[in-house]
């Protein structure tokens, strides 16, 4: 598991235990929170560059020669960048995107669906995980829904349930299976800038 994902699933746990214990306070703070912790994760990507650099400063020569002054400083920067930089940086642009829908809403529509804080919270959870698993924690949440959906309908009297207390689960379930993913034939192939 990577540092990246690490620091994904330590900010999903803070939020989800800020979610059920003080959620008026995240309710209040949720812009906050959510630039804070894009912020916290671009500390990954960033140690995991300076690391790669140092593997490959310390490697035998075959490696040696992609980096200064073998090669020019651009060419290790592109390969980082794309390596690690690029999946969160997608990730990223679809959370923002996620938001921008969310709030172009009519307001009573708006209101009716989700709670305040609740776009924030889905935008955080899809750009914590890199592209395109973003994809896949769309799918585990609507699979956790539906799970929701019976046990709701067979053991209380309501129609529906809720996906508010799912979305946080639902990418902290994703993060820790990014390593298998990545194992898995047809969705390691999604994985174009890994």
């Amino acid at each position: 598991m990577d540092l990246s994902s690490i620091i994904g699933i330590s900010i999903l746990l803070l939020l989800w235990g800020a979610q059920l214990k003080k959620r008026s306070l995240l309710g209040i703070h949720a812009r906050k929170i959510f630039v804070v912790a894009i912020l916290a994760q671009y500390i990954g990507p960033f140690i995991q560059t300076q690391k790669y650099f140092t593997s490959l400063l310390l490697a035998p020569p075959p490696a040696r020669y992609l980096i200064p002054p073998y090669q020019s400083l651009s060419y290790f920067l592109f390969t980082a960048q794309r390596k690690f930089w690029v999946p969160y940086f997608i990730s990223l642009l679809v959370a923002l995107l996620i938001i921008a829908a969310l709030r172009a809403l009519p307001q009573k529509t708006f209101n009716r669906i989700f709670e305040k804080e609740e776009p924030y919270i889905i935008a955080l959870c899809v750009a914590l995980c890199p592209n395109p698993l973003w994809i896949f924690y769309i799918g585990v949440t609507l699979a956790l829904y539906l799970v929701a959906s019976i046990v709701t309908t067979i053991f209380t009297k309501e129609k529906r349930s809720s996906l508010y207390q799912l979305w946080i689960p639902a990418g902290i379930i994703t993060l820790l299976l990014i390593a298998q993913i990545k194992t898995i034939e047809p969705l390691g192939a999604l994985l174009l800038f890994r």
